[in-house]
């Protein structure tokens, strides 16, 4: 369990290192933000640019970025004033994105030789600015 507050003017993250997944895997939240934006979980291995996964808000659609797939988005909208509870399930065919228990959004993908991914940063809640800076060229 994570809990923190955001302020404008600081950073507020929580940072763990090296965390495997393994397929299938599941990612399961609940938060409330008072923002349109903002980085929920940002993944990297970074002996390796592209393997980045982040999820992530924008403009209160929950949407999901990995590697060079297209962007996973959730057609409803996050709550402003309630808890949303999400789900991210990634299976060796598809990611599944839930928002509330309501699947929301879905990208079938073909299966990888691995089964697992070896993510060297882990961010939940937010990134530090120099994280910030590339993951915007990531979406460039």
């Amino acid at each position: 369990t994570v809990q923190f507050n955001y302020h404008y003017d600081q950073e507020s993250y929580v940072e763990i290192s090296d965390k495997n997944l393994t397929i299938p895997w599941a990612i399961t939240a609940r938060f409330q933000s008072n923002q349109q934006n903002g980085t929920l979980v940002y993944m990297n291995n970074e002996n390796d640019n592209i393997d980045k996964l982040i999820i992530y808000f924008e403009f209160n659609h929950l949407m999901i970025k990995h590697k060079d797939l297209p962007i996973i988005q959730c057609e409803n909208s996050l709550s402003t004033n309630w808890w949303n509870y999400i789900s991210i399930y990634r299976d060796t065919q598809s990611y599944r994105l839930y928002l509330n228990d309501t699947e929301c959004g879905k990208l079938d993908i073909e299966s990888e030789y691995n089964d697992y991914q070896l993510f060297k940063t882990v961010f939940i809640g937010g990134v530090p600015q120099n994280v910030s800076e590339d993951t915007q060229r990531f979406f460039g």
